[in-house]
Order: C-alpha cells, then sequence, then structure tokens
C-alpha cells in the first residue's frame, strides 16, 4: 500500500515539472517578441497555445505581428518564479508565473524592465501540455 502510494506520489511529481516546465517555456516565448522575427514569435505562442487561449491569440494574431514589426520590438524574457495554484479534475493545472523581460523599441526602450506576474491554465492537448488560459495578475 505504503509502495503503490509512494509510486503515485513520485508520478504526480514527474507530471508536476513537465507542466511547469511546459508553462515556463510557452511564457518566455509569449513575452520574448522579437520584430527581425515577427511571424515565426507569433507562431511559437500559437504553437504553445490550446482552447480559448489559442482562439483569442489567433484572432489578434496579424495585429501583434504588426505592432512587434512596428514598434521594432526586440525582447528576451526570464522567468522568475512559477509554482502550482491549484489542480482541477478535468486534468487542467493553474500556474503563477513572475517573470521579467527586457525590451528595446522604436520609442525608446533600451533594454528597460518590464514585470510579469501571469496565472496561465496547463492542460495536455495530444500528449503535449499548451497553455489554455493566459491572464495578467495584477
Amino acid at each position: 500500500m505504503f509502495e503503490n502510494a509512494h509510486r503515485t506520489s513520485l508520478e504526480q511529481n514527474d507530471r508536476d515539472l513537465i507542466v511547469l516546465g511546459a508553462a515556463r517555456q510557452a511564457v518566455i516565448n509569449l513575452i520574448s517578441p522579437n520584430a527581425q522575427d515577427a511571424a515565426a514569435s507569433a507562431d511559437r505562442i500559437v504553437n504553445d497555445a490550446t482552447g480559448t487561449w489559442l482562439s483569442e491569440f489567433q484572432s489578434t494574431r496579424d495585429e501583434f505581428i504588426s505592432a512587434i514589426t512596428q514598434s521594432q520590438t526586440e525582447s528576451s524574457g526570464e522567468i522568475l518564479g512559477a509554482g502550482i495554484d491549484g489542480r482541477t479534475d478535468d486534468g487542467t493545472t493553474t500556474i503563477l508565473v513572475a517573470a521579467v523581460s527586457k525590451v528595446t523599441n522604436a520609442a525608446g526602450a533600451q533594454d528597460e524592465p518590464r514585470t510579469w506576474r501571469l496565472r496561465v491554465d496547463v492542460v495536455n492537448a495530444d500528449g503535449t501540455y499548451k497553455l489554455s488560459k493566459v491572464e495578467v495578475v495584477p
């Protein structure tokens, strides 16, 4: 009995690490657009998305690319921390992410830090963990 509980706990820990890793990478892709390859930046966001978040982003994808290109935005992101906030019976894992991006753009920003606090939902979409919801946390 204890061995089975221990195995289940280890499996959950392994899954948590995978889900956290997927969330971290998806947020990096989200906060690190690059004017030199704005379409590729958008594609990375789409590839990390499913459900509601995919629909929301795809509906504004062209505007995203245009804004990044016109503003000549170059951004690199870093995750400061990420932790599991909750799980639902349908397999959704909610993760809180703290991050910073350094932004340079035509408006004069030069490696200007931008802080991010996000709440993201992660789901298994055909064997790949993807973001299904993204919220900015005040």
